[in-house]
């Protein structure tokens, strides 16, 4: 059931929100409710398509190029320890 979406899901999602939605639908099937799944996969490919557009009607008015996009191999967890050491910092 799952393979006919595999396809949309990887075309449409960004890779932080298709881990996430990865992460849902292995839940689901843990617990053996695998519509819930095909539910959660639909309306994240629909919200990450919604974004799209919504994205590139700004740009086209406001007339300014695409934002770069975020790299695949961001360092999240190493982020935001640099953030929380500097809000420390700045903090004391």
């Amino acid at each position: 059931m799952f393979d006919r979406y595999a396809a949309d899901l990887e075309n449409t999602l960004t890779l932080p929100t298709l881990k996430f939605a990865l992460e849902q639908i292995v839940a689901c099937a843990k617990d053996e409710v695998f519509y819930e799944a095909l539910k959660i996969c639909r309306a994240m490919m629909e919200t990450e398509e919604r974004l799209f557009e919504y994205g590139q009607q700004l740009k086209e008015e406001k007339g300014q190029p695409d934002l770069p996009p975020v790299p695949d191999d961001v360092d999240f967890e190493s982020l935001a320890a640099k953030m929380k050491a500097r809000a420390a910092a700045d903090g004391n």
